[in-house]
């Protein structure tokens, strides 16, 4: 869910790797918009909207419509994962609505309000993913802390080199 900057760009990283495929886009605007700001975008705008799919060499993905996660139906999309980058739906109810739908995992890009199953911090903890974590976030507020502590660490480095 959600076709701003976040989705264009893990809409690129999709077109430029091998690693998965984007089934389905939902926003709330018009394909028509949705298309021409992926075009800017986009480094090579290789792609073009034909009816409601945005159409590329690699794969072709449904534009669809929705205000809320309980609008869409994930599962006749065949999706392995739903990428939550809205910033909107934060809470578990409102993650746990994607699942209803069918998603069978929920990556949300923000953090969430409530407990979730996994918080992941890219580099630390990404091997720590069990098929069991059906809510997940990058850890922002903890990452936040990590670069605090990474701070005092540096801090304390540069005091112990001036002795």
């Amino acid at each position: 869910m959600g076709f701003g900057l976040t989705g264009r760009q893990l809409y690129q990283h999709a077109l430029e790797g091998d690693v998965f495929e984007v089934a389905a886009i939902s926003d709330v605007g018009s394909p028509e918009i949705l298309h021409y700001l992926l075009t800017r975008d986009l480094r090579e705008p290789e792609c073009r909207l034909e009816h409601n799919h945005l159409v590329n060499g690699k794969f072709s993905t449904r534009m669809l419509r929705a205000d809320r996660p309980q609008e869409i139906p994930w599962d006749a999309f065949g999706v392995d994962a739903v990428i939550d980058a809205t910033a909107r739906f934060r809470s578990r109810a409102d993650m746990q609505a994607h699942i209803d739908n069918g998603a069978p995992r929920v990556l949300i890009s923000t953090v969430p309000l409530d407990h979730i199953d996994r918080f992941v911090i890219p580099g630390i903890n990404m091997n720590e993913i069990t098929r069991a974590d059906r809510m997940i976030s990058p850890v922002r507020r903890a990452r936040r802390q990590w670069r605090s502590y990474c701070a005092c660490s540096a801090i304390g480095s540069q005091s112990n080199s001036r002795r």
